[in-house]
């Protein structure tokens, strides 16, 4: 279902415009409000699935739609998690921050629901290649392996961490900056003019919990992984 604008957000600060447009200060939202909001009209958002390794040798992946190239010159990308429910940081920003190596790998249709599947909170131990079925093929430029199921998978060097908010569970962010310093990419992808993306399967976030793919929208419901009701 869409999420749609309810006027009771607006507690008392309704103001129509002559363009009966209605507009709110975000200050007056609460977290999963202005979660709604931001995910609602900045959409269709790729999604970053990235995979890290511990300094211990364990494999970490995890799924990002708050995430966007930056530059070409020199290529270089972004993309922000959220803290754990105990204030600490993720298995992924420690594992970045340790090694200062990432890859970002392509979600596509075919590997969705293990790409869903990751998205929980495993402990630092859990090689979550396995917990997914995925399996990892070694980088080039650093410890953290690549998706073999995924059609491009971008190498990252990490360029920059920043906090964003105060720390606290859901909502705010340390954001990470990277430089894509190599690729792998599937041959069946490709052709004599270079990556043909029409044959890559994307997925996407949309609005709420809703994914996207080729025009069409979808639900992968589980609680028990991920869900608002969880925040």
């Amino acid at each position: 279902m869409s999420w749609i604008w309810p006027y009771s957000y607006l507690k008392g600060g309704k103001q129509r415009t002559k363009t009966s447009r209605v507009s709110t200060s975000f200050d007056s939202l609460d977290l999963v409000q202005r979660y709604d909001a931001m995910c609602s009209t900045i959409q269709p958002r790729p999604i970053a699935f990235i995979s890290t390794c511990s300094t211990a040798g364990c494999n970490n992946l995890a799924p990002v739609a708050f995430f966007m190239p930056v530059t070409s010159e020199p290529a270089s990308l972004a993309f922000s998690v959220t803290w754990r429910r105990d204030g600490s940081e993720k298995d992924t920003l420690v594992n970045i921050r340790s090694t200062g190596h990432f890859v970002v790998n392509h979600t596509t249709l075919p590997i969705i629901h293990k790409v869903f599947v990751a998205s929980q909170e495993f402990g630092p131990e859990v090689d979550e290649f396995e917990e997914a079925g995925l399996t990892p093929a070694p980088s080039v430029c650093g410890p953290a392996p690549h998706v073999l199921g995924s059609p491009v998978s971008l190498e990252c060097r990490l360029l920059h961490t920043l906090p964003v908010g105060e720390k606290r569970h859901g909502g705010t962010h340390r954001s990470s900056l990277g430089q894509v310093v190599y690729m792998h990419v599937s041959e069946s992808c490709m052709d004599g003019s270079g990556i043909r993306g029409e044959t890559l399967q994307s997925v996407s976030r949309v609005e709420g919990t809703r994914f996207a793919a080729g025009g069409r929208k979808f639900d992968i419901v589980s609680e028990k992984i991920w869900g608002k009701t969880k925040w």
